[in-house]
């Protein structure tokens, strides 16, 4: 196959980079101009499983005229550009969509199986050519671009799309969007949808905010070429409690809305957030605001990540909230005496401490990119237990401390600070779907309002159909381990729900219905043994109980 070394002929790439200027700069003149272009909408270059014959490309018409494709060309590139797709004649309509995949990906018009580089180390890319060379829409994914690939405008890149996780496609945040930085205009998408629209992903933010004799005063800006199609919530906070909350209707394409408003009671802290469906960029959302004299109080441990899959990293998270206090440069000292030194910005919320600021971004891209905090040196977080200390910057004052044993490791899985019901601090494996929650608050487990030990909610179930069985527990105790699993009439274990899990007085545990294995159990009666010991104690409180999967 012709292979192109990361650069098509000047001539071609001049009329493409100078077609490309043109296009961008009228679309910042007048936003809603549809300008003639196909571009690379949608790539799925890592699906779940297996790569060949389920990689797929879907195009888009964000012209205004039909586009008769024969002739066009996709190239896919690692360290050079290889041809990999010819189109035959087809009129893809303004609008519409064209989505080219493998054999095992429904509802293609066309059949291919790509061969697309999965990312990893280095950037890789798509190029979309069009019949004469004289087009092209080329989207370069993960990072450093060692190998020197063009954007459109026919400079070297330097805006990259994220390096999507296995079974995530890379989408635009609106069809057709396109402002020749990949990193702009593409996101990791969760929810792939080849064929059909992507979800609309307009950018909102707070900005220049201020709060000074009792007026709060602030910007709801739209960052986006085009309205989203719902309507925000916008919340203002004092640490804790919610004292203003409204919903904000469509704000046009780059405009914004202006709040100003007079506080009855002084506040020595607002936190403003205004929460946008499908918004990419979270990190423009929120804004932290302290009266005159006010300062930071010191940072606690909040979730341990001690033993990461193979080629992944440690990290901690710590939380700080507001509180006198102005020193933000700490220390983390294992037992052993190894030091982990950061410095934390002067504002609140979550912050993940760790080696690698880039790796930690692509393996968690829902993180946002300021709550992630590169370190000075690492105390690595041992398998087998470990003692941590957080201190000042002089390490004179000891701030926070926590230990975890062994038991309390397991592979993939963060574990977590939790405050229950009555206040009592405990610590537990994380319930969040990945396994951990940087960045965030941990997932709270909410306690079923009932008064027996242990109560099974929900049976029969129907867990093809999203529902769930609710496992409800009420304690005598402030804090146990748990041992919670599943089996079939015949004794084998289906599933295991906990394994010596620190839990609090009270909460619940559910099943989705899934085996081991991923796969629905089948139709069924199924036995569910309760084991767990209150913290200290040498009695075993053991409960059978039942379940219906229907």
């Amino acid at each position: 196959m012709p292979v192109i070394s990361g650069i098509f002929s000047l001539c071609n790439w001049v009329l493409n980079s100078c077609t490309k200027r043109l296009t961008a700069l009228l679309i910042s003149l007048l936003p809603l101009l549809l300008v003639a272009q196909v571009v690379i909408n949608e790539l799925c270059y890592d699906p779940p499983g297996a790569d060949l014959g389920k990689e797929w490309i879907e195009l888009y018409n964000a012209g205004t005229y039909p586009v008769d494709l024969a002739g066009y060309r996709i190239y896919s590139g690692g360290r050079s550009y290889s041809l990999d797709y010819i189109f035959p004649h087809f009129i893809l309509r303004p609008g519409r969509f064209v989505l080219v995949g493998g054999d095992e990906v429904p509802n293609c018009h066309f059949r291919h199986n790509f061969h697309f580089q999965n990312g990893g180390g280095t950037s890789d890319a798509i190029c979309f050519v069009n019949a004469d060379s004289s087009y092209t829409d080329t989207l370069i994914y993960d990072e450093p671009n060692s190998n020197y690939f063009l954007d459109d405008t026919g400079d070297i890149a330097t805006s990259f799309a994220p390096d999507a996780p296995q079974g995530y496609s890379l989408a635009r945040i609106a069809d057709g969007y396109d402002t020749n930085r990949c990193g702009i205009d593409f996101i990791a998408e969760a929810n792939p949808t080849p064929g059909l629209p992507n979800y609309r992903r307009a950018d909102y933010g707070i900005a220049h905010a201020s709060l000074a004799n009792g007026r709060l005063k602030f910007w709801i800006v739209n960052h986006s070429l085009f309205s989203p199609l719902d309507d925000a919530l916008l919340k203002v906070w004092q640490e804790e409690s919610l004292i203003w909350e409204d919903n904000i209707r469509p704000i046009a394409a780059l405009d914004s809305l202006y709040f100003e408003r007079t506080l009855s009671d002084t506040y020595t802290v607002l936190n403003i957030t205004i929460s946008l469906s499908l918004d990419p960029n979270p990190t423009n959302d929120s804004a932290t605001l302290y009266a005159e004299g006010y300062s930071l109080q010191a940072p606690i441990l909040n979730e341990i990540f001690a033993k990461p899959q193979a080629g992944k990293q440690e990290w901690l998270e710590l939380y700080q909230e507001a509180a006198p206090r102005g020193a933000n440069s700490y220390v983390i000292m294992d037992a052993a005496g190894n030091r982990t030194r950061f410095t934390l910005p002067e504002y609140t919320g979550y912050f993940v401490i760790c080696r690698d600021k880039e790796a930690l971004q692509a393996e968690y891209p829902n993180c946002p990119s300021e709550r992630i905090i590169s370190s000075s040196g690492w105390a690595t977080l041992n398998d087998t237990g470990d003692e941590l200390y957080l201190w000042d910057e002089a390490e004179l004052e000891l701030l926070d401390s926590t230990h975890y044993t062994a038991q309390q490791v397991q592979e993939g899985k963060s574990w977590e600070r939790h405050i229950d019901s009555a206040g009592e601090v405990f610590w537990r494996f994380s319930i969040a779907a990945e396994g951990a929650s940087p960045g965030r608050e941990n997932p709270r487990q909410e306690v079923m309002p009932q008064d027996e030990r242990l109560k099974v909610q929900g049976s029969p179930f129907a867990p093809q159909r999203g529902e769930k069985l609710t496992i409800s527990y009420k304690l005598p105790d402030s804090s146990s381990q748990v041992n919670l699993e599943i089996y079939d009439l015949k004794g084998r274990n289906v599933s295991t729900l906990a394994k010596m899990e620190s839990i609090g007085k009270e909460g619940y545990f559910q099943w989705d219905g899934r085996t081991a294995n991923g796969g629905f159990a089948p139709r069924g009666v199924y036995i569910l043994l309760w084991e767990s010991q209150a913290t200290g104690a040498k009695k075993l409180y053991k409960k059978q109980l039942s379940a219906v999967v229907k």
